[in-house]
């Protein structure tokens, strides 16, 4: 008995560690006026010691439009932060409504979730899936410019689901 003991404590001290994971999203400001200006920020977090592979699973809400979700997967390098600032443009067109974005991220079983919310303020009633589709390619425009590993695979996927 004592010698499975051993082997378990042997196993689980050689263990690597689990990815811990972590993802932070939001608006700057987080209400807007069609052809204003607004930031999407997102902090992505990996604070193993080891590189992993991600699934990102991606989806925007606009009133009753429903975009995704759409999957990623992409590297995390150990022990790093990536932070992604990206401008956004709101079309002039674009209706009033409340728009959200969710990620989950999930690492071996272990996942973290956040949604950003962006009120968007107005009384035009322009075309909702031809302005979701354009601040989607903005963002993944946006990780791919603070050097976030984006495939073309993901940009075909973000392309498709549109």
């Amino acid at each position: 008995m004592r010698g499975f003991l051993t082997l378990l404590l042997i196993l689980f001290a050689v263990a690597p560690a689990a990815a811990e994971i972590g993802i932070e999203m939001a608006f700057d400001p987080a209400e807007v006026a069609p052809g204003d200006m607004v930031t999407f920020s997102a902090s992505l977090t990996n604070s193993s010691e080891e590189t992993v592979f991600a699934d990102f699973e991606f989806g925007m809400t606009f009133n009753e439009h429903e975009v995704g979700p759409v999957l990623l997967q992409l590297p995390l390098s150990g022990g790093k932060d990536v932070q992604v600032e990206v401008p956004l443009m709101i079309p002039a067109d674009m209706t009033a409504g409340d728009l959200a974005i969710s990620m989950t991220v999930t690492v071996d079983g272990m996942s973290d979730s956040a949604t950003a919310s962006l009120t968007i303020t107005g009384d035009n009633e322009g075309d909702p899936n031809a302005a979701l589709a354009g601040l989607a390619a903005q963002i993944v425009s946006g990780f791919a410019a603070a050097n976030v590993p984006t495939s073309m695979d993901s940009v075909g996927a973000l392309k498709t689901t549109w």
